[in-house]
């Protein structure tokens, strides 16, 4: 009586344990019967020699399957692949290019404008107190314009600054006003005879400056030689000037002797302001005296 095994197709591999338990089975059969009849059919993985009645498993080399007949394609984007003969390589293809940014457009204006871009025919205009612009067919430069206004720095510790501002807030004028000099003392005049002086006594006096000028007020002492008679003398100044006229300085000296006013003209003379009266008395009288001159 011949028993024929049951004919199965296992894959080594991914089936192991169904193996072993075909390979159990088989082998019980026999033990049992004690005679085999029938054919052995090798499976996926499993290779069967019929002179020898060894079953074997495949080896390394001989267990793929044969998969020559498929392809890797290469789809949008790639290139390279091919059928399974040999290694295969998928590789980028060249860069696809996109005109104008990939806009939908076929010229820069129709890009701009799917874009929301302002059309190259839109200008930027220089307004007041500044020069450039243009159109958008290239960059542009707004810059301010200049004023007349020489670059300098104006005012300082003597000199107060003069501006004029325009109403886009630019300086269009700019000058220097120097800051007048101010001064305060005191001082003891030198005092010379020019004419029926038989002396003069000095004191000290007080002066105030404002820029070019300035104001001496004080009291000398004045002894005439005679009565009635013309009276000159002069005296320093505080703060030296050289004068060419009369009436860059002026003021005036006073004296009262016994009820009688004595009244005194002052006036330049060179670098000193000159005294002159017309004496009432050959005493000795102290004047009270006030002027202003030029510093020049």
């Amino acid at each position: 009586m011949a028993i024929k095994l049951p004919r199965l197709a296992i894959n080594w591999q991914s089936q192991p344990e169904m193996l072993r338990r075909y390979w159990d089975q088989a082998m019980n059969i026999i033990e049992n019967i004690g005679a085999f009849t029938g054919s052995l059919v090798a499976g996926l993985g499993i290779s069967f020699n019929p002179g020898t009645g060894v079953i074997s498993l495949d080896t390394a080399s001989t267990r793929n399957t044969d998969h020559s007949a498929v392809s890797v394609s290469a789809g949008t984007g790639l290139s390279g692949g091919g059928d399974l003969t040999a290694n295969r390589t998928i590789s980028l293809s060249t860069p696809v290019s996109v005109a104008n940014g990939g806009t939908g457009s076929g010229t820069s204006a129709g890009a701009r404008t799917n874009l929301g871009a302002a059309s190259s025919a839109t200008t930027i205009t220089a307004g007041t107190g500044l020069s450039g612009g243009g159109d958008l067919t290239a960059n542009r430069t707004l810059a301010l314009t200049n004023t007349g206004v020489t670059a300098n720095t104006y005012g300082s510790s003597t000199n107060i600054p003069t501006v004029t501002v325009d109403a886009q807030g630019r300086l269009t004028g700019a000058t220097g006003n120097p800051i007048p000099v101010l001064g305060v003392g005191t001082y003891v005049p030198t005092l010379a005879g020019v004419a029926n002086i038989d002396s003069v006594t000095s004191y000290i006096c007080q002066y105030m400056r404002i820029g070019g000028v300035v104001t001496v007020s004080g009291k000398i002492t004045v002894d005439a030689t005679a009565s009635a008679t013309l009276t000159r003398l002069t005296a320093t100044l505080p703060i030296g000037s050289t004068f060419t006229a009369a009436e860059q300085a002026g003021g005036t000296a006073a004296s009262q002797v016994a009820g009688v006013s004595q009244i005194a003209k002052i006036f330049a003379s060179g670098t000193l302001v000159e005294f002159a009266f017309v004496s009432n008395s050959a005493a000795s009288q102290d004047f009270a005296f006030s002027f202003t001159y030029q510093i020049l």
